[in-house]
Order: structure tokens, then C-alpha cells, then sequence
């Protein structure tokens, strides 16, 4: 677990080819990235780091929990059809703000729990 570190940028992972879990939560992350070689990888967690976009997964083609909680997420993008092995995708408190956003999801279809509450999407103006 390398979760509040204050890392910048996802680095050095060439020689983990078989790493399972990368816990990089609470951190200074911007972007997904040098992560693709790691085919052995099952959960990823970026939670709570300043991540504007879901990018550069494939390649994670045993991933089966993806935490993307507390980003700047404001869409899921196709890219996410690379990842069918997902079986829990963390979304919640990002800047998700209509269901057109996230319609790529249909790609997912092995997606059992999905979390997506405190986005501008459930926001009421009621």
C-alpha cells in the first residue's frame, strides 16, 4: 500500500509484471498511467487524488475492482470496454453529472456493484 505518500506520478512498476493489488489512494496523482504491462493486476485503487480522466487501462486485463472515488472523473470513456474482467467499479464523489456520461458502462458486463453517489448527477434541484 503506497496511500498517503503525496506521489505525483505512477512510475517504477516496470519489473511488478505479477503485482495483484496497487493501493495508491490518497496521493497527488493527476493521471493513469505506466500501469498497462501489468496484466496480473486484479484491484486498482486511486481513490481520493486529483485524476481527471479514466485512461490508459488497457492491458488490465484481470482487473476486477477499479476505486476511482473522489476525483475529478466526469465521464467514463470507451476505453473501458478493455476491461471486461470488472466486477466493481468505484465512482463515487467525482463530477459525474449526466447518465450520458457514463453510458459506457454497458461495456461492462461483468459489473456487479457499482458505486456512484455524491455526483452532481444525484444532485437535487427540487
Amino acid at each position: 500500500m503506497l496511500g498517503k505518500n503525496k506521489i505525483e506520478k505512477i512510475k517504477n512498476l516496470t519489473t511488478l509484471s505479477k503485482l495483484d493489488v496497487l493501493d495508491l489512494h490518497s496521493n497527488k496523482l493527476t493521471k493513469i498511467e505506466n500501469i498497462n504491462h501489468l496484466k496480473d493486476l486484479r484491484v486498482l485503487n486511486l481513490a481520493n487524488n486529483q485524476i481527471p480522466k479514466i485512461e490508459n487501462l488497457k492491458g488490465l486485463t484481470s482487473l476486477t475492482e477499479l476505486n476511482m472515488r473522489r476525483n475529478l472523473i466526469s465521464q467514463v470513456p470507451d476505453e473501458i470496454k478493455n476491461v471486461r474482467s470488472l466486477v466493481r467499479f468505484f465512482l463515487s464523489n467525482n463530477k459525474i453529472e449526466s447518465f450520458a456520461e457514463v453510458q459506457n458502462l454497458k461495456y461492462c458486463i461483468n459489473l456487479v456493484e457499482l458505486s456512484m453517489e455524491q455526483n452532481p448527477l444525484f444532485s437535487s434541484t427540487d
